[in-house]
């Protein structure tokens, strides 16, 4: 039996093997990881450096430079970490959880800085709007849960 499978094809996996996650993104988020349990900046920094290693030796020139391994303040590495997952997994459903993630853990304020302030053309409203509704039939199959907030 012969498959015609693009991923295949483009050496991107196969029928029994699928890619579930890619390594920029396990790597980015180990060092989101390191970063937030205090663990070495330099260590987390190392592990944005390998992505943009990667990057920047698919092209033919300089950029995407690495970050200094000397830097300190996790304010700036976080920022560092949010811009490589957007830059790096952009389009590939993400982006979204990433968001809610970090308001979750008070990094960001999606209230305030990723949303317009015209509230007429948008209604984002925390914190139902980090969740969807459990649908009523499954609260009705279950009735220990409890509805996320504000639904």
């Amino acid at each position: 039996m012969v498959l015609n499978n693009k991923l295949t094809q483009a050496g991107g996996g196969s029928v029994n093997n699928t890619r579930l996650l890619r390594y920029a993104d396990v790597l980015l988020l180990k060092a989101e990881a390191v970063l937030q349990s205090g663990g070495s900046t330099a260590d987390a920094i190392g592990l944005i450096n390998q992505v943009r290693t990667r990057a920047r030796n698919m092209g033919s020139g300089t950029e995407p430079a690495n970050y200094s391994t000397a830097e300190t303040n996790k304010s700036t590495i976080m920022n560092w970490i949010i811009n490589e997952r957007l830059i790096e997994l952009g389009g590939e459903g993400q982006r979204w959880p990433d968001l809610r993630r970090w308001q979750m853990g008070g990094i960001i304020n999606l209230d305030n800085a990723y949303f317009s302030s015209n509230t007429s053309t948008m209604s984002f409203q925390l914190p139902k709007s980090l969740n969807f509704p459990i649908p009523n039939s499954e609260m009705d199959v279950n009735p220990n849960m409890v509805q996320n907030v504000g639904y």
